[in-house]
């Protein structure tokens, strides 16, 4: 991806398509949900709810 697109992308709105965002993810070694945001409201960590909480 040219950085000259990749800088119009993130400084201006845009609607880049999910092949492009996948290959972005892909080169920034992330996921697309994380890409997109769509963690933001999730806690750090992969482990699992207690049955008894403290």
């Amino acid at each position: 991806m040219a950085p000259e697109y990749l800088a119009c992308l993130e400084e201006h709105p845009s609607d880049p398509s999910p092949a492009t965002l996948l290959r972005l993810a892909d080169a920034l070694g992330t996921r697309l949900v994380e890409l997109r945001g769509g963690d933001q409201d999730l806690p750090p960590g992969q482990g699992h709810a207690l049955l008894y909480p403290a």
